[in-house]
């Protein structure tokens, strides 16, 4: 396991469920991907509402989804500003 999946795992395991959910609902989409599977595992391991982490995985997709369609519209009007 590498140093910083064992690190961000101390942190998860040292927030009590109430604090650990709120996390995951107001700053799990600044995470990065592999860290936000760590949480989930941190979820799965102490048998908290899976609810919570798939509805923010959907907005994290779709945030994503958003950022990916922002790049490539400007990325196209720049390519045609340019010829």
């Amino acid at each position: 396991m590498f140093l910083n999946h064992k690190i961000i795992l101390e942190q998860y395991g040292r927030m009590g469920d109430f604090e650990l959910t709120q996390f995951t609902r107001y700053e799990s989409q600044k995470l990065t991907l592999e860290s936000f599977h760590l949480l989930k595992a941190e979820f799965e391991k102490r048998n908290l509402d899976l609810g919570v982490i798939e509805s923010t995985m959907v907005d994290k997709e779709l945030a994503e989804s958003t950022r990916g369609s922002e790049f490539k519209k400007n990325t196209a009007a720049t390519f045609t500003e340019n010829i």
